[in-house]
């Protein structure tokens, strides 16, 4: 238990050293409360209101509930805090960013043992909410974790520069790039997630061709030699091969049945019990409903 204690401790100090490098590389992280709004908004299609950078203190308070009449991105560079957004509440910790929509009922307060320091972005306009559902933002997915902490440094170089000429540009193309990396990333992870779709389908189909002799062989226990879901299980399968479970199994069996056959050297009923039939008549139906032929036949041909 000590050690435990410990390693959290350590990480502790990681990331609290993570943070003062943050806060030396940025000028305005040395104040408690900083913002800076955008000189020109004439853009239509998709424009940033102002960005700004909180450190809260455990006296501040809840904001809301209330809707917003434009769009809102936090990102958390310390602490912890609550994100509620139309009945469901988050939790928000360190390189958590939690997204509001427009129009939409929500509430946020900083935890009063460890208050959060956040940086915000407001956006609008025509494209905004497009753009914010391509990188994944909606009501019912409002929070993403950054893994290794560096979207940070965009929302801090888009600050760093808002004191430009052209701010409004600069703050588009910074806000542009969070979403073009937020989008890339959640890409990387759908297709890790499809690789290993596709290894245990694979796995699945090598466990079936191994196992189609046995009669007990089916969608149940399968899922069960592999410890998932059955109807999970029956859906991912169907997705990677186009066909159910026991259609696959069957054609398995089946095309088996044929070499057998064609082998001649076993009997219709021991090809059937060698196949995992155990009623050769059954099987022998079967047989002939899938290849237009009799097993007797077939086996003359």
């Amino acid at each position: 238990m000590e050690n435990f204690y410990l390693v959290i401790e350590n990480s502790k100090k990681i990331m609290d050293n993570l943070f003062e490098e943050t806060r030396m590389k940025y000028k305005f992280l040395t104040e408690s409360l900083y913002y800076k709004y955008v000189l020109d908004n004439t853009l239509s299609e998709f424009y940033v209101i102002v960005a700004g950078y909180e450190q809260c203190k455990k006296e501040k308070g809840a904001i809301g509930p209330l809707v917003r009449s434009h769009f809102v991105i936090h990102y958390c560079l310390k602490g912890k805090g609550y994100f509620k957004i139309e009945g469901q509440e988050y939790e928000i910790k360190e390189n958590d960013m939690f997204f509001i929509p427009v129009d939409t009922k929500i509430a946020y307060a900083p935890n009063q043992n460890d208050p959060w320091t956040y940086l915000w972005i407001e956006v609008n306009g025509s494209a905004a909410q497009t753009l914010f559902q391509k990188a994944g933002f909606t009501k019912d997915t409002p929070v993403f974790h950054d893994e290794d902490g560096k979207l940070k440094d965009i929302f801090c170089s888009l600050l760093e520069n808002m004191d430009e000429i052209s701010n409004d540009l600069i703050a588009i193309a910074k806000v542009n790039q969070l979403l073009f990396e937020i989008i890339r990333r959640r890409n990387n992870g759908k297709k890790e997630i499809q690789q290993e779709t596709k290894t245990v389908v694979k796995r699945i189909c090598a466990y079936i061709n191994e196992n189609y002799t046995r009669s007990t062989l089916n969608t149940s226990s399968i899922a069960r030699h592999f410890f998932m879901n059955e109807a999970y299980l029956s859906r991912v399968f169907k997705q990677q091969t186009g066909f159910t479970i026991t259609r696959y199994i069957y054609d398995i069996r089946m095309q088996k049945a044929r070499l057998l056959l064609l082998s001649g050297r076993l009997n219709v009923q021991e090809v059937a019990y060698s196949v995992g039939f155990n009623d050769p008549l059954y099987f022998s139906k079967q047989f002939k409903k899938y290849s237009h032929l009799s097993p007797s036949k077939y086996k003359k041909k």
